[in-house]
């Protein structure tokens, strides 16, 4: 049939092939240098927006943590001066910080000796243990709550004597309540020795699970926080407060170095969310808190499908674009080249 046909049609149908073999292979190239783009901003995109919110949220720690600091210093001066702070103006500054703060379920300031602040047992005073010693717990409320003699046997207490330090989560009460909490500690220091650590419980039931919902990259994503150590502090699930992040997204835990990292603030991996029950993308940054060592860290997972729709769209847009250029060039090229052989043509007869 082919052999049969004029050579003005034969010329025009491969024009029309060659045109559209190399329109096709335009667009090829575009289509997938456009998808790279494309993917390269939307890692970008989730790199920036994961650090600020992740910054956003140090500052709110750091707020607290910088009031700390500057309580310490202020106390240890007057300390070194000869004139400690009484103890009215400590109740008094604790009271204003947790008025300040919605970050904080409490304040408090324990002595760690009576060298300074003497005992006063038997008190009714609940700024006093029964045992004496100065312990004032100021709680979310506005009010002071009475501690048990056995607070100095707590981790909180323990490992605040040495330096500044953000505690691992765990439960106690509040009037009652049972609450999430950690602590962020400060020793006061007088000659070489700790008299006292200030310090303030995190409210993780209620401030940061508030605070999360806030963190949206995409529609679907979730963003939860982990400790130092992994374990997830504040997550929208309650069911997964409290546990590792072993138990509940494996992929985190190649994660985790990031937060012990100077160098490093970002991390990203790619794997099944059991969370989402999908293929999804799972970001930590470093939630950088002022003076304490242990870091902790905002995750946040994002369904592949999702941060892939606008691509997979710009993908298919440049497809459809490319075949209906490749249809009109081919045509135009199939009636330019049979009008052009045909005056060919006619020019020889």
């Amino acid at each position: 049939m082919f052999k049969h046909m004029k050579l003005s049609i034969k010329l025009a149908i491969a024009g029309f092939i060659f045109s559209g073999l190399i329109v096709a292979m335009v667009v090829s190239v575009a289509t997938y240098q456009s998808t790279n783009r494309a993917e390269g901003t939307a890692m970008a995109y989730m790199e920036s927006s994961s650090l600020s919110h992740a910054d956003l949220i140090a500052a709110e720690f750091n707020k607290l943590a910088d009031d700390l600091h500057a309580y310490a210093n202020v106390m240890e001066a007057g300390l070194a001066a000869g004139t400690p702070m009484p103890i009215e103006a400590i109740g008094s500054l604790l009271n204003a910080t947790i008025n300040d703060t919605k970050l904080s379920a409490g304040m408090f300031f324990y002595t760690a000796d009576n060298s300074i602040y003497a005992k006063n047992p038997n008190s009714s005073d609940p700024r006093y243990t029964q045992a004496g010693d100065l312990a004032m717990y100021v709680n979310m409320h506005g009010r002071f709550e009475r501690l048990e003699d056995d607070y100095k046997t707590k981790d909180y207490f323990i490992n605040g004597l040495s330096k500044p330090t953000i505690t691992e989560p765990y439960e106690d009460h509040i009037e009652g309540e049972v609450m999430t909490m950690a602590s962020i500690t400060f020793p006061i220091k007088y000659k070489g020795k700790t008299i006292g650590i200030i310090g303030a419980d995190l409210d993780l039931n209620n401030f940061f699970i508030n605070r999360l919902k806030k963190v949206k990259l995409y529609n679907t994503d979730t963003s939860f926080l982990t400790s130092h150590k992994g374990i997830m502090v504040a997550n929208p699930n309650p069911a997964n407060r409290g546990k590792s992040i072993a138990q509940v997204n494996p992929n985190l835990v190649q994660l985790m170095p990031v937060l012990t990292e100077s160098n490093h603030n970002y991390a990203r991996v790619a794997g099944f969310s059991k969370n989402l029950n999908q293929d999804a993308y799972i970001m930590l940054s470093k939630v950088d808190i002022n003076y304490v060592e242990a870091n902790w860290g905002l995750a946040t997972l994002v369904p592949s499908d999702e941060i892939f729709a606008q691509v997979r769209s710009a993908r298919n847009s440049l497809i459809i674009l490319g075949i209906f250029v490749a249809l009109l060039g081919g045509f135009g090229l199939f009636f330019a080249t049979k009008l052009l052989v045909r005056r060919i043509e006619d020019i020889r007869n």
